[in-house]
């Protein structure tokens, strides 16, 4: 237990330092090629086999493309277009990066989460091209590409790089990923610092935002955050609860800052910045109640 509440302060005070320290912003660059090791780190240990897919990975990717239409056809409708891109935004965002390393801290499937993630950044980066001109209401040239390169970038290079150390020494490779397990949350807790430093920067900038309307986007994003993990609990029961939920619930936020920044406006791409702050907030609550023992175990290896 003192070793889970020991990782959740450091969740916590790693968002709060990068709160602190907007200036850390310049460094962003960086996070892409810590989730890049993240990523390669969790490759290494999972093995493909049929296995992998379960029925509740389509219906959890389905489900986020479904509430993201849902929510902004239905704030459209009401007479509030912005916040429906806002919400738009923040619901299509695919399975964060650091998902499968975040189940693998808590003792979950990291290979169910793995197919799930892949799955899901796979399918929307596909949808984003037909979806984004009809929210915004105008065509976005160069969307396609766009979001493939960044997508893809992250995603594939790792798990190719991790493929062939695979195919050259499997046994290598497998005890390599176990060796670099432990590094994956000092290096996440590292993400989360520049994360939280390029959120505060970019919310200095958006000063001018009336408190009311950061309020009611705050509380959007805060909903459609609930309603992620506690959906995709339900969808990946009996088994891939806990799975399904981290995937469901923690987002590629990144992606969606840039692409409602590049296609939007600025006040849009607070929605999904924001839900950083309330799916940070879940990770804690997640490591602190799942991981007692299993890091107790971890603490040993040091």
């Amino acid at each position: 237990m003192r070793y889970a509440l020991l990782r959740v302060i450091g969740l916590v005070g790693a968002f709060t330092a990068g709160s602190l320290l907007p200036q850390l912003s310049g460094c962003s660059w960086m996070i892409r090629y810590g989730l890049i090791f993240m990523l390669f780190s969790v490759y290494l240990r999972v093995e493909p086999s049929r296995r992998m897919f379960h029925r509740s990975q389509p219906l959890a990717v389905a489900f986020g493309i479904l509430l993201a239409c849902c929510v902004w056809g239905g704030l459209a409708a009401a007479g509030h277009p912005e916040l429906a891109k806002v919400a738009f935004f923040i619901a299509i965002t695919p399975t964060g990066t650091a998902a499968p390393a975040i189940v693998g801290l808590i003792g979950g499937n990291i290979t169910y989460t793995v197919t799930l993630f892949l799955l899901s950044n796979l399918t929307v980066s596909l949808c984003l091209p037909a979806l984004i001109p009809c929210v915004i209401g105008t065509p976005a040239a160069g969307l396609a590409g766009d979001v493939l390169l960044r997508v893809l970038t992250v995603t594939l290079a790792p798990l190719a790089a991790a493929l062939a150390l695979r195919c050259c020494a499997k046994g290598a490779a497998a005890r390599l990923g176990e060796r670099l397990s432990p590094v994956t949350f000092y290096v996440w807790i590292a993400i989360v610092v520049l994360i939280a430093a390029q959120a505060r920067h970019f919310l200095d900038q958006q000063a001018h935002v009336p408190w009311g309307l950061l309020g009611t986007i705050a509380g959007l994003a805060l909903a459609i955050c609930a309603v992620n993990f506690t959906a995709g609990y339900f969808i990946g029961r009996p088994r891939y609860g806990l799975e399904c939920s981290q995937s469901l619930g923690q987002k590629n936020n990144s992606l969606t800052v840039y692409l409602a920044l590049t296609y939007a406006d600025p006040i849009v791409a607070l929605g999904p910045t924001i839900y950083v702050l309330w799916h940070n907030a879940w990770n804690a609550w997640q490591i602190y109640r799942f991981t007692p023992r299993a890091g107790e175990r971890e603490m040993k290896r040091y």
